[in-house]
């Protein structure tokens, strides 16, 4: 007995591939479903199916025409299927470099607009828009990556490369760069004629459409009323009134950290915490988050002076990624990424209708309880201060500010104009009454509420603070932690203990090294 598919250049299942005009071809990374998800099986072509039928082939002996081969199909089996995409062959090009001092006319004719780029992958903007990545091997092992800019400058470091776009005004952020090997801004995941597909199950809410495929079975795709903002439901006091906020006035994207007040909320909070040193790096790099932040992250808001270009605004951001929905064998529906997503990549947020205490027993009780996530951050840190109120307002709203180590003399006035006291005293009301808040995205949310778990996911969580400091409403945020390449499912870890609700089990179907069988 031997199995075979009808699927050309699939080495894995078929025992005889043919092959035709394979010099007029271009080439692919082909990733097997039989294979470990990182490794690269075949390049083969661009244009053929990605699911195909396994068939068995059955001897049959002695029959009265003699010994027969009878073939019989079996279930469908998916091919995932990686793309390497070449650019236009019109494109801007960098031009040849002559000796020049940097300056905004480097970039301005490039043309470089923001609405341009929707159907663009993140890290492939730059080479649209007269930027050139190249690769070149180190003593034969590394690989090294270096950006040729429109103007013909070779850049080797995001460190240059900030400051480039500093120097030229560019209007591109830094984070559609990245230096690291591993990445290939131009790799694709593409499954071609699913079972079902939908265009965009966000209805053009989202900066990029999220697409939905399933190739295991006729399931249309879930039910949901796709929203990008989080609401509040009866009796949940969210108030983002600007006065409760405060900000910098910083004029360089808030690069430097001492002088950021907003930067200098998310420092001083971590070094409150006992036995903690004061780490003046923490937070973002370069748009970046390599470690979770227990005592999360305040980012610039409405009220501070800096633009949509600085490096404290990142989970405010839209959705750049390609993401897709997609319906696996065992776990329902989860998400993928369509492009290689660098470590430390802001993902999406968890969006959802927010319930107080009450309404979450309800929703509960009617509904189920399996999207629901807490907004426990305080009762996580409240054994880490002996004055937990204290850590709400971060010393740059104190009388007496120390101005080398915090923002600029701008800020420090504004920041002593506002009603502190009304602020406190709020906050103070907050503890004494409900303090705990849950999201729930089972009917209203976001791309978020489709990641599975795993028991070694490839994201992590981060608490994040925008358009309110009141510490009960933190932005639940996913970033990478580490390189994901393309077609990988996006999984987080849930924390659920094993065992905490007797008589109630789920199993886990991770299928990670690392997976404990079990979720509860």
């Amino acid at each position: 007995m031997e199995e075979s598919c009808n699927f050309k250049f699939c080495k894995i299942c078929s025992s005889t591939v043919k092959q035709k005009n394979k010099s007029n071809t271009q080439l692919h990374l082909l990733k097997s479903k039989h294979s470990d998800s990182n490794k690269t099986i075949l390049k083969s072509t661009t244009k053929y199916e990605t699911s195909h039928n396994i068939v068995q082939r059955i001897k049959i002996k002695n029959t009265p025409i003699g010994d027969i081969t009878k073939s019989i199909k079996k279930k469908k089996i998916q091919c995932p299927k990686f793309l390497i995409l070449n650019l236009p062959k019109i494109i801007l090009k960098p031009k040849t470099r002559n000796i020049h001092k940097c300056n905004y006319s480097c970039v301005k004719w490039t043309n470089y607009n923001l609405n341009k780029t929707a159907p663009m992958y993140m890290l492939a903007i730059p080479l649209y828009f007269g930027f050139k990545r190249h690769t070149t091997n180190v003593y034969g092992v590394q690989k090294s990556i270096t950006y040729e800019t429109p103007c013909g400058v070779h850049i080797k470091s995001i460190e240059d490369m900030m400051r480039y776009l500093m120097i030229t005004k560019s209007k591109m952020t830094i984070d559609q760069f990245d230096f690291d090997s591993d990445i290939d801004p131009m790799a694709k995941f593409r499954f071609l004629k699913p079972i079902m597909f939908l265009d965009d199950i966000s209805e053009g809410l989202e900066f990029r459409p999220i697409s939905c495929v399933n190739g295991i079975d006729s399931e249309q795709s879930p039910k949901l009323n796709y929203i990008t903002n989080r609401q509040a439901k009866t009796d949940v006091n969210l108030n983002l009134d600007t006065d409760f906020l405060c900000g910098c006035d910083c004029s360089d994207n808030c690069q430097d950290k001492s002088k950021c007040a907003c930067w200098q909320f998310t420092i001083e909070a971590q070094s409150s915490i006992p036995n903690s040193d004061k780490n003046e790096h923490l937070g973002y790099e370069y748009r970046r988050l390599y470690t979770a932040i227990p005592t999360g992250i305040y980012e610039c808001n409405k009220t501070c002076k800096c633009n949509r270009l600085c490096l404290n605004r990142v989970v405010q951001q839209p959705l750049y990624l390609d993401l897709q929905l997609f319906k696996t064998e065992k776990k329902g529906w989860g998400v993928r990424c369509l492009n290689d997503i660098p470590r430390g990549t802001f993902i999406c947020c968890y969006i959802g209708n927010i319930l107080n205490e009450t309404n979450v027993d309800e929703q509960g009780l009617n509904y189920g309880d399996e999207y629901l996530l807490d907004l426990d951050f305080i009762a996580k840190f409240k054994n880490h201060k002996e004055d937990y109120e204290e850590y709400a307002f971060p010393s740059c709203l104190n009388n007496t500010i120390d101005d080398e180590n915090s923002a600029s003399d701008n800020t420090l006035q504004r920041l002593g104009n506002l009603k502190l006291k009304n602020f406190k005293d709020s906050i103070s009301n907050y503890y004494n009454g409900n303090s705990e808040y849950t999201i729930d995205p089972k009917y209203s949310g976001n791309i978020g509420r489709f990641f599975n778990h795993s028991c070694n996911p490839n994201l992590f969580v981060q608490s994040v603070f925008v358009d309110t400091h009141d510490l009960r409403f933190p932005w639940i945020s996913f970033f990478s932690q580490c390189v994901i390449k393309a077609g990988t499912e996006l999984t987080w870890d849930y924390a659920y203990e094993v065992g905490s609700l007797p008589g109630k089990e789920v199993a886990c179907y991770c299928e990670s090294v690392e997976c404990k069988q079990r979720l509860l």
